[in-house]
């Protein structure tokens, strides 16, 4: 699993060797951090089933899964032997744990993204709103990031409302809200998750259950929440995810 690392309030930002993406979404086996889930926190946003069986793809299915293809690049010859292996309830190789063969930085200022591609073109891409860098080096704790509501004080930043997602080749997006905040000198934590959302085209998954699995960091280890649901295709189930981990000045994701 990619990790893709959104670094929070230092002047000199990660470079792409150490990106992190510790943000969780689930999807063949998982094994999260050996704790064991609390209550949901936070309201379940909307669910958007598709049709149940992947060798039964409806129009709409299909107009979803390729409106994501190209989204991504993925080549017209690649899309029609994906939605071919899909008719037939084959899995792509994104769902089968092989590993990619090419592994792609799409970030921009606002954005922190991963995509990871697959040799017969599926891909997973995990994203992170990412702050943008403070004018000054001087000032430790005073970043914003856009799309998220920032309020600062002495020694504190608090961002709230950021969205962390994932994608599985358009056919599975699971994506939650968080709100969490980094201290000068302390603990990072998570305050609230919400506002789960979900689209699955061609394959039935089960409504998100979104949570905070540790709320406060403990030294290098971070505090976590994450969004997961149980997927339903003709070539099996499995349980996908979507994690986010913040330690000090840093926000990561991972996906399953």
């Amino acid at each position: 699993m990619k990790e893709v690392n959104c670094s929070i309030i230092r002047r000199n930002q990660s470079s792409t060797s150490r990106r992190r993406i510790t943000f969780v979404a689930l999807a063949m086996g998982l094994l999260l951090i050996g704790i064991t889930p609390m209550a949901v926190a936070g309201p379940l946003g909307d669910t958007v089933e598709g049709s149940g069986s992947s060798n039964n793809l409806t129009s709409t299915d299909e107009a979803r899964i390729r409106a994501s293809f190209n989204e991504f690049d993925v080549s017209s010859a690649q899309q029609e032997k994906l939605i071919k292996k899909l008719r037939a309830g084959q899995p792509l190789d994104a769902f089968t744990g092989v590993a990619p063969v090419l592994i792609e930085d799409r970030s921009t200022r606002t954005k922190a993204m991963i995509i990871e591609r697959f040799a017969d073109g599926s891909f997973k891409a995990q994203s992170v709103e990412r702050p943008v860098e403070a004018a000054s080096a001087s000032v430790t704790l005073s970043a914003v990031i856009t799309n998220c509501n920032y309020a600062g004080g002495s020694g504190h930043a608090v961002y709230s409302g950021c969205s962390i997602a994932a994608n599985w080749s358009g056919i599975i997006n699971v994506a939650f809200v968080a709100t969490y905040q980094h201290v000068n000198g302390g603990p990072s934590s998570i305050l609230s998750v919400g506002n789960s959302t979900q689209n699955c085209a061609g394959v039935s998954c089960s409504s998100p259950t979104v949570w905070i699995g540790r709320g406060t960091s403990i030294g290098t280890t971070p505090a976590w929440a994450q969004a997961q649901s149980r997927v339903q295709a003709a070539w099996g189930s499995w349980e996908v995810w979507v994690q986010l981990q913040v330690r000090p000045y840093t926000a990561t994701v991972s996906q399953s």
